[in-house]
Order: structure tokens, then sequence, then C-alpha cells
């Protein structure tokens, strides 16, 4: 597939570019452009803006996350014995910050969420955890959010945390 190629109905297409996918000339190729949409659909303006008024409210976000993610799901409990609540907050934390500082760097955001995928498979977490985590991490983001978590806003986070979850389920 040529690296310029529009995507199709696969949200992932851009990543099958085989081992030259990501390699040119320029590095301003793999940059999307602000004027530009989005390779994979994503409202990156509305996630970055709607991130970045939730950031104020990040550690109370994350350590949120982690109550209600373990109160609704107990199953997932087992998956961090091996880590402190704080540290692992900062993980998570940090993902976020990553995804959403690449939006814009579509090979970049896909080496980074192959690296997490792996990484999560190792730590034994299954293709149905996503679904529970990005429902989790919504409804937190609504809760600190307010009257700014609009129908748009939530439509934006649910597409791209479903492409986060497919780049990581793809690693494993």
């Amino acid at each position: 597939m040529a690296k310029n190629n529009k995507l199709g109905f696969d949200p992932l297409a851009w990543m099958h570019g085989g081992a030259d996918a990501g390699n040119s000339d320029s590095a301003s190729d793999d940059v999307v452009d602000v004027g530009e949409s989005h390779p994979l659909g994503l409202n990156v303006k509305l996630l970055e803006d709607s991130f970045n008024a939730l950031a104020p409210q990040a550690e109370v976000l994350v350590a949120r996350f982690y109550e209600e993610l373990f109160a609704a799901y107990p199953q997932v409990i087992p998956l961090f014995e091996n880590t402190e609540p704080a540290q692992q907050q900062k993980k998570l934390l940090a993902a976020l910050k990553l995804v959403i500082a690449n939006l814009r760097n579509t090979d970049a955001l896909a080496n980074a969420l192959t690296t997490l995928g792996e990484r999560h498979h190792g730590y034994g977490a299954l293709p149905a955890h996503y679904p529970a985590v990005a429902k989790t991490l919504m409804g937190v983001m609504a809760e600190l959010a307010g009257d700014l978590w609009t129908v748009e806003v939530n439509d934006a986070w649910s597409d791209a945390l479903n492409v986060v979850a497919k780049v990581m389920l793809k690693a494993y």
C-alpha cells in the first residue's frame, strides 16, 4: 500500500505499509497538519481541548479511574498486584499524555501503542479488558468534565479509545 493512500474501512490501514511505512525523506510527511482531516477520522482538536480542560484534575482522574475500574471489574485487580497504585496512576497519565501528544503523528502513535500493547499482553490483559477500560475512563472523564462533556466529546473519545485498543491488540 502506498504511503499516501487514503484509509478505507480498515482503521489500521495506515499501519499495513510494510517495512518502509513511516520511512520518508521528510519527517513532516508523517505529521497530520492541523487543517487536514485525521487519517483515522479522529477529532484531534476536540480530544486535545477536552484533555487540556481535564489536565488540572489529572491526578484525581487517574485515581478515580482505578477506583471505578476495580469496583466495576474486580476480575482485573490481579493484573495490578505487582505495582504500587501511585506508580500505576503515573503510568496511565503518561500513556494518556503520550496519545494526546502524538495524535498528529500517526507513525509515532502507532509505535508507542504497539509497544504498550506488547507490554499489556505480557501483563495478562485480555481483549475483553479494553472495553471495560474505555467505559470506565470515559465515565470518570465525563464525571470530572461536567457540562464540558458533550455528545461530541464523548464520541471523539470513544473513537480514539477504539483506535487505541485496536492498535494495542494488534500487537498481541
